[in-house]
């Protein structure tokens, strides 16, 4: 079993007591991204399977930051009492963002209604980077709303999965700011969680203030 596989299973409890879904999870030189997002990304209202609602694209909001910050303490202390992963790692829970990648069957799936960019494998028919609107998801491919014709009807492209490079939410430009809490771990293991807790909330408590309205931390 692969590590992100162990911590899936760690995670999962967790998240859907609390309302969310496990979106993804990455090791990546050192760091163990665990990705959280709202359990409700259906489709726009008025969409009917897997079709973008009416309104045009569809608007998700992710996990807020007390939310974030709850999530990051409990998986902390998942991993901390399991210790699946061997030697030093930093853990580091976030949202998808607004330009969220789109990975899996179920990452396209929620983000129709939505505008994505998608790049498709070389050698690939029409291989242009395709831009628009996610209309349809399903276990083969997605259809993408790219403009519409003179005569009003829209223009569309179909991709089946296995001819996709690459997919992400196109969004606003995102700005992220990290801070690293040097020893942390110490702090949880001399003074135990309730300390790590009250350090964790003094070094986010100013972020909200000095952050643009929507912002997370």
């Amino acid at each position: 079993m692969s590590v992100a596989d162990r911590v899936r299973q760690l995670v999962l409890p967790l998240l859907s007591d609390r309302g969310l879904m496990l979106y993804d999870v990455q090791m990546q030189g050192g760091v163990l991204r665990v990705v959280v997002d709202t359990a409700d990304g259906a489709p726009a209202e008025g969409a009917v399977s897997g079709e973008a609602g009416p309104q045009g694209p569809a608007q998700r909001s992710g996990p807020d930051l007390d939310v974030l910050a709850e999530v990051t303490r409990a998986v902390s202390r998942a991993l901390d009492e399991s210790d699946p992963i061997p030697g030093r790692y930093t853990l580091e829970v976030t949202s998808p963002g607004i330009e969220r990648p789109l990975r899996t069957v179920e990452h396209f799936r929620r983000a129709v209604g939505e505008t994505v960019k998608v790049r498709p494998l070389p050698g690939v028919a029409d291989g242009r980077r395709v831009a628009g609107v996610l209309t349809a998801a399903d276990d083969r491919g997605i259809v993408v709303r790219t403009g519409t014709a003179d005569d009003g009807t829209p223009v569309e492209r179909r991709l089946d999965h296995t001819e996709i490079e690459r997919a992400r939410r196109h969004g606003q430009p995102l700005s992220i700011c990290m801070l690293d809490a040097d020893r942390f771990k110490m702090v949880n293991d001399e003074f135990g969680h309730a300390a790590g807790d009250e350090l964790l909330h003094q070094l986010r408590s100013p972020a909200p203030r000095k952050s643009r309205p929507g912002s997370a931390a």
